[in-house]
């Protein structure tokens, strides 16, 4: 688990691989356990929880290597912000 307040949040389980939360830099201390993820659950869309998805999504896209791994998020639905980046991922990760 890392959290540092108003910065980044995220929580990684290896077990099941699942990371709760995406805070920024997430991503750069998990490593190449980024490719292991399956999924994100995001419990609100403050910057803290949600900075280092948008970096998480581009190293496994951009990685070489197995680009049909499913990753699947989960975020509240009534959360805008959270929405609309989910929309331009979803856009311009093809």
């Amino acid at each position: 688990m890392y959290s540092k307040a108003l910065y980044s949040s995220w929580l990684y389980y290896n077990a099941d691989r699942i990371l709760f939360d995406a805070g920024e830099g997430a991503s750069s201390v998990l490593g190449n356990k980024t490719f292991a993820i399956k999924r994100v659950f995001l419990s609100h869309g403050h910057a803290d929880h949600i900075a280092g998805l948008v970096s998480l999504v581009n190293i496994r896209n951009n990685a070489m290597g197995d680009k049909e791994k499913e990753l699947i998020v989960y975020y509240p639905k009534d959360n805008y912000l959270v929405s609309e980046m989910m929309s331009f991922l979803g856009r311009t990760n093809r």
